[in-house]
């Protein structure tokens, strides 16, 4: 991967496409996937997000970032 980090990837992916509802499931590992990144690996970033709670999901299968 070259040191990119996923996690990161992820939380920019969400700031940067929330437009006050979160993000859906769908949406981020396409974008992700668009960078190249594998769909398995972003699926897994984003569960680890959530168990860390750095994002949330307002309702299932919607992220957004934690305030």
């Amino acid at each position: 991967m070259g040191g990119v980090d996923l996690k990161q990837v992820m939380l920019d992916l969400i700031s940067r496409l929330d437009q006050g509802e979160g993000v859906d499931f769908d949406t981020l590992l396409s974008n992700a996937a668009a960078r190249g990144h594998d769909r398995d690996a972003a699926e897994s970033s984003l569960d680890d997000l959530s168990e860390e709670g750095t994002v949330h999901e307002p309702r299932f299968g919607w992220f957004k970032i934690t305030v």
